[in-house]
């Protein structure tokens, strides 16, 4: 399978799969490295209620 590696076409669709891939591993990291806090909904949202 020959590519040409001159083509306009072939180097962007090759950053647009670089960038896809990149934003894959940020997201997969940020995740990972994200500290686990369980915060109940009605413990979060009462707090808004009582002080209106």
């Amino acid at each position: 399978m020959d590519i040409p590696l001159d083509d306009p076409a072939a180097n962007k669709a090759a950053a647009k799969i670089q960038a896809g891939f990149r934003g894959h591993m940020t997201r997969k990291k940020m995740k990972d490295d994200k500290p686990r806090e369980e915060v109940s909904s009605m413990g979060s949202t009462s707090k808004y209620i009582c002080q209106g």
